[in-house]
């Protein structure tokens, strides 16, 4: 009776062993995510204002423990009437700007341009974004998207980021006692999440971020009018301006809704803890935009920059597979020895 008793407790044991080593790993997961679509963007000057060129770039990264990081970047430039981005502009197509997408492993956001969410189930690293109008002369209107997004189910670190950087060069033809003005207004949809899902404890961190900006230049002085969306409108303080004569008043940030930040960082280290910030898998657009007037005569420099990026750690205690087989081998050995101690006596 003893002996088969001690047979089947390490027959237990190992199976034991072996079937929470495999539930542990097929639920658990460290996961970060952060998008943003942009659309409608209209910069709309007055009158006697000259866009004299732009330049667009985009670049997309993304790195994982044991394999090797993927960096990749697109850039065109132009003017109104000529581009390198993609086709002229009056053609009605669009001028795209496409950065090829940088995932670990190769076809992990399954095809290119893929702006759904992969989600928990699989180990991957990645980040796209393209420019499906990558202009900014006076009332035609750009669009764009990007993601970075990674998910991890092993011990490691993954991280993703999807840049976009644009610059363009105006000049003000104003008398002396004139000013010059703009608006700009687009619609966008900023969906993150930070993720955590651990049967057991170590030591885990996700964090998703977005960041956007925008920034005029005056070449004379250096001086600048700034804008970073929040969420909160504010029209006297959410756009500051240091350009003696110049107001930029805030006209939207978000439609008044909550959670419509521009300028967001999600982090956690709790496990286990999901952290949403208007995380929806659905296009939820929502109005920003600013009104800048009393512009002296000269040159300026208009620059947007917006960023998506995750950075998720995973450092589990649970013994991987290869680990439990050989606990498992352990322990079916010590069977096997308990036995032959047995016949013996």
């Amino acid at each position: 009776m003893q002996k088969h008793f001690r047979q089947a407790l390490v027959a237990a044991a190992v199976v034991g062993a072996v079937a929470s080593g495999i539930s542990g790993t097929a639920s658990a997961y460290v996961y970060g995510l952060s998008t943003l679509d942009v659309s409608g963007f209209v910069f709309a000057g007055s009158t006697n204002v000259t866009v004299n060129n732009y330049v667009f770039t985009l670049q997309n990264s993304a790195t994982k423990t044991g394999d090797p990081s993927v960096l990749t970047n697109a850039a065109c430039s132009g003017t109104p009437t000529t581009t390198t981005c993609g086709t002229p502009p009056g053609s009605g197509l669009g001028n795209v700007l496409d950065a090829t997408v940088a995932a670990i492993p190769a076809g992990a956001r399954g095809s290119e341009n893929n702006f759904s969410f992969v989600g928990t189930g699989t180990t991957y690293a990645s980040s796209d974004s393209v420019i499906y109008t990558a202009q900014l002369v006076d009332g035609v209107p750009s669009s764009e998207q990007q993601i970075a997004e990674a998910n991890l189910l092993v011990n490691g670190q993954a991280t993703g980021q999807a840049e976009l950087q644009s610059t363009t060069n105006l000049t003000y033809n104003i008398t002396v006692s004139g000013t010059g003005s703009f608006t700009l207004n687009f619609n966008a949809d900023a969906d993150m999440r930070a993720a955590i899902l651990e049967a057991l404890g170590g030591v885990y961190n996700s964090q998703s971020n977005i960041n956007t900006s925008f920034t005029l230049t005056q070449t004379a002085t250096g001086n600048t009018i700034s804008w970073k969306p929040n969420g909160v409108l504010e029209p006297g303080t959410g756009c500051v301006s240091t350009i003696v004569g110049a107001v930029c008043v805030e006209t939207a940030d978000g439609g008044g809704f909550a959670q419509t930040s521009l300028n967001q960082n999600l982090s956690t280290g709790a496990n286990p803890s999901d952290a949403l910030f208007s995380y929806d898998a659905a296009i939820i657009l929502h109005p920003y935009g600013i009104s800048v007037t009393g512009l002296a005569p000269g040159t300026y420099s208009l620059g947007l920059n917006a960023v998506t990026s995750v950075n998720i750690l995973r450092q589990a205690v649970v013994p991987e597979p290869v680990t439990l087989a050989l606990v498992g081998v352990g322990l079916l050995g010590m069977g096997l020895s308990l036995r032959r101690r047995s016949n013996k006596a």
